[in-house]
């Protein structure tokens, strides 16, 4: 294995398949070692025994850079999740204090400028009932 070797994740589920496996079959070849009766039989298992000793030994180097590389990945998704929330916690919070502060400031916009449009709003609606009311009398009196 290099130095500087790496898994993709599919790797890494690749090792620990064929991890399991070997251990399934080892467990089970030992199993059954103690039953078998026949010469040639016992001696294929026990060949197959130490064949998959030696895989799992071949193995146990990439089981261990997926297991750091996991770690490596599940400790860096955790940072990011907590850099989320605090990032979302901030702006939550300048969100709150700029609903607080708004209104507040809203209000004395609308003091100041408040007595000009309730008096522009107040003539404009006089001039309309004035209009309203020479037009009606122009519409009584077809005359003029």
């Amino acid at each position: 294995m290099e130095p500087n070797a790496t898994l993709a994740p599919h790797e890494m589920m690749e090792v620990h398949e064929l991890f399991n496996m070997k251990t399934t079959g080892l467990a089970k070849a030992k199993a059954i070692d103690g039953m078998v009766t026949d010469k040639d039989l016992k001696v294929l298992i026990e060949e197959d025994i130490a064949q998959s000793m030696q895989d799992l030994q071949d193995l146990q180097p990439y089981v261990e850079l997926a297991r750091t590389q996991m770690q490596q990945r599940q400790s860096r998704v955790s940072q990011l999740r907590s850099e989320q929330r605090q990032s979302r916690v901030s702006q939550l919070r300048s969100e709150q204090r700029q609903s607080r502060v708004s209104p507040l400031r809203s209000e004395q916009r609308q003091s100041r400028v408040s007595p000009l449009r309730s008096a522009t709003a107040d003539r404009t609606t006089e001039e309309a009932f004035q209009e309203e009311a020479v037009q009606s009398e122009h519409e009584h009196r077809p005359w003029v």
